[in-house]
């Protein structure tokens, strides 16, 4: 019943990646999907960071790979003791109020599809660490670090570089970079665009 019901449909998905995962299990045809992006809000203002902390907070569930990141970390914070991973469910509000003021963002998950909040942290021009199998990883890889997600060796690599002054000022001036902004709005007229072309 779901295969029949989604061959007559026109399904929206938000990555390539996503629309991918569906296309063969469900035997969709390529021509009855529709890729429409996420709204980017505006940026918004940063303040320097007070710490080298790292923000982590993310739903306690395998998918976010926290075993490999917490061992990761422990080996990067070896050779850095000043770094922090802050960790834990919070509110949206208090997240992006963390975030206006935080060392960086790390979120090197077995995969995303398409991580709002790598580009919450983006908004604020915060560099951001994301693995490299997101649905975000070919768009938002100039702007950041993508790392193997399987690989603690890697996850680490890249917190190292990002504790040190010269590697943070690289990071600080890729994510510097991201200008790309794209409002409820626009996101509404592409859902009415594909309703009136299937009347």
């Amino acid at each position: 019943l779901t295969r029949w019901a989604l061959s007559r449909a026109v399904i929206v998905f938000s990555t390539k990646l996503q629309r991918d995962v569906w296309l063969k299990p469900y035997g969709l045809a390529l021509d009855r999907t529709k890729i429409i992006g996420n709204a980017v809000d505006l940026p918004l203002p940063s303040e320097p960071p007070r710490a080298k902390n790292f923000l982590w907070h993310v739903r306690p569930i395998a998918m976010k790979n926290g075993e490999r990141l917490h061992a990761a970390f422990t080996r990067a914070k070896a050779e850095h003791p000043e770094i922090k991973l802050e960790e834990g469910l919070i509110h949206k509000k208090e997240l992006l109020e963390r975030m206006k003021s935080c060392y960086a963002v790390i979120l090197p998950s077995l995969t995303e599809i398409s991580p709002n909040y790598i580009l919450d942290a983006l908004r604020f021009k915060k560099p951001f660490i994301m693995d490299k199998y997101s649905g975000f990883a070919e768009w938002l890889a100039p702007y950041g670090a993508l790392v193997d997600p399987l690989d603690e060796r890697d996850i680490t690599r890249a917190i190292d570089e990002l504790a040190t002054e010269e590697g943070y000022a690289r990071a600080c001036k890729r994510a510097g970079q991201f200008s790309f902004v794209r409002t409820y709005a626009q996101v509404a007229d592409d859902f009415l665009a594909l309703i009136k072309a299937s009347l």
